[in-house]
């Protein structure tokens, strides 16, 4: 009972200490969302469902909000005339958003950070231009036939496994120039799977998935454009960021090749002649699937469903460290805060996507995606001077997995699908569908 009494006597003082003493928000900050709590806030409402207690908040709070979870403030804008200013604005901040992420789950020191992410930033945009990124399109193709033949001829699965392993066999010996042999490449897809899987909550919570980092950063020693990198980066810390790296190439080229293929199965399904004509042009290879960027450019409709699959499945949230007094709307927001942006529900704004929950290639027709004009509210790739530097491989990635059902390598049984609302509304899970295949006959 001692005990009991001592706890709840110093819990009593840190309630109250927190509220004459706590720290003061500006007199026009945006409305707070916080709990009785101290530090904790909100963390537990909005941890179980941050896009639904998103989605909820805007109505009853206005299109600027702050939630206090975890002892951080993170404040929301949710209007498009907003953006330009969370991507370009100088009183927000990239790297200083990001840093503790990066140390959370890689392990990479804040000094080692801040030094070398310019000139890799540099570094990477520059190898992922068009005319490199051209140049990997047979490799790419000939390690993605590769391992579609370890498949075997028949079999079932998950079908977000069976894109991850495709993807990831064939990312690491293209972007690391490190093959793995089926055994290794198994253990390695294990620790990697639980790594990709826990990187949200591990960004969040320090030294949680550690054990995950230092295992799978172990197995990544030498690389193609890890190479390039190798310049500006001590040799310590240069598995983390391979590791970063492979993240970054696979984390959402895979729900998004999952989304893409469902929706072209579908399509298939209903007989699509448009979309079936417009695939087979590039089929040069009863056996195998062979495609480059050339051919994309020629395939308009595909280029079309590809970027409406990454509208539907943007990410929940990025996000920038408020660095000096910023103002939106009618608000003051404070340096400290971190100002969160949702891709997710930016994309399901009526004003700019009408029927924002429908699955509708042909709205990017008003698009230039050769001059990289993108639809207006469109931020999946982000905006300003750091925006994602892989898009257009990403793009690639998306667009050679998902002529799978369409070239003849590979057929996905659709007996027992879903329907196809219910996939583009996410109400079922990705990764969670159970597939069958079958080699389909030449």
């Amino acid at each position: 009972m001692e005990w009991i009494t001592l706890i709840l006597t110093v819990f009593t003082m840190i309630i109250s200490f927190h509220l004459l003493f706590g720290k003061r928000s500006h007199p026009n900050a945006p409305p707070c969302i916080g709990g009785w709590i101290p530090w904790f806030g909100a963390a537990f409402e909005f941890g179980k469902a941050p896009l639904h207690f998103i989605q909820k908040a805007r109505p009853k709070y206005g299109p600027v909000f702050t939630v206090v979870a975890a002892g951080k403030r993170l404040t929301f804008v949710t209007l498009n005339e907003d953006f330009r200013a969370f991507f370009t604005s100088k009183d927000v901040d990239f790297e200083q958003a990001v840093q503790e992420a990066v140390h959370n789950t890689a392990s990479i020191s804040k000094y080692c950070f801040y030094k070398t992410h310019p000139t890799c930033a540099t570094i990477i945009k520059g190898r992922l231009t068009p005319g490199h990124t051209s140049m990997l399109s047979a490799h790419l193709c000939e390690e993605f036939n590769d391992h579609l033949e370890n498949l075997g001829s028949e079999g079932s699965g998950q079908l977000n496994e069976l894109i991850r392993y495709s993807l990831l066999a064939s990312i690491i010996y293209i972007v690391l120039n490190f093959p793995l042999e089926n055994s290794r490449l198994q253990e390695f897809l294990e620790k990697f799977t639980k790594y990709d899987e826990g990187f949200e909550y591990g960004s969040q919570l320090p030294d949680m998935f550690l054990m995950y980092v230092s295992a799978t950063a172990a197995i990544l020693l030498e690389a193609t454009l890890l190479q390039h990198l190798a310049t500006a980066i001590s040799d310590k810390y240069l598995p983390n960021y391979g590791l970063l790296l492979l993240w970054a190439s696979l984390a959402n080229a895979i729900p998004v090749s999952e989304r893409f293929i469902l929706v072209l199965l579908h399509l298939l399904k209903a007989m699509d002649s448009h979309l079936v004509l417009v695939c087979l042009l590039c089929i040069q290879d009863k056996e195998k699937t062979t495609v480059t960027l050339d051919d994309l450019q020629h395939m308009p409709y595909v280029k079309w469903c590809i970027m409406e699959a990454i509208r539907l499945r943007a990410p929940g949230a990025i996000t920038r460290k408020v660095v000096q007094p910023l103002k939106l709307q009618n608000y003051v927001i404070p340096p400290g805060d971190m100002l969160m942006l949702s891709p997710y529900w930016a994309h399901r704004n009526p004003k700019y996507f009408p029927d924002p929950e429908d699955f509708k290639p042909e709205r990017w027709e008003k698009a230039d995606l050769e001059k990289n004009v993108l639809l207006e509210g469109f931020v999946a790739f982000g905006g300003g001077g750091n925006q994602c530097p892989g898009r257009l491989e990403k793009l690639f990635k998306v667009w050679w997995v998902g002529l799978w059902p369409v070239a003849g390598t590979l057929w996905v049984e659709l007996a027992h699908l879903s329907p196809l609302a219910l996939l583009l509304r996410m109400s079922v899970p990705l990764g969670y569908l159970h597939r069958d295949w079958h080699k389909k006959s030449s």
